[in-house]
């Protein structure tokens, strides 16, 4: 499958775009063929979190070290961005019943992001 990836922060021309593997689902997930992703504010500040100031993030103080913490201090830890997805199941899981191959979807995969 294609990804939008990013392997250091900065600029638009720091995304590329890259074969990955494609995920097999876990027991109590599903696989979703996206068709379609957002790029939203949260994702622009990500891309170019290395050079963000604790003035610039317009959350609490405090919040700004646990998202460096977590999005990565000098590179991104998160290679695939996009948190908002809509698109088909492929697959699902052995404990997976509420949706079944062929529904239609759309989610938010919150900080985790890797909604290519």
């Amino acid at each position: 499958m294609k990804a939008l990836m990013i392997n250091e922060y900065g600029s638009p021309d720091k995304l590329h775009l890259s074969d990955v593997a494609e995920p097999t689902p876990k027991e109590n997930e599903v696989l979703v063929r996206v068709y379609a992703t957002s790029v939203n504010f949260g994702d622009i500040l990500a891309r170019k979190f290395g050079k963000v100031t604790p003035s610039e993030f317009n959350m609490p103080l405090p919040l700004y070290y646990v998202a460096r913490a977590s999005f990565g201090y000098n590179k991104p830890k998160q290679f695939i961005f996009g948190s908002e997805f809509a698109g088909v199941v492929e697959a699902v899981g052995q404990q997976v019943t509420r949706f079944q191959p062929g529904d239609e979807v759309f989610g938010y995969s919150g900080q985790r992001m890797s909604a290519a």
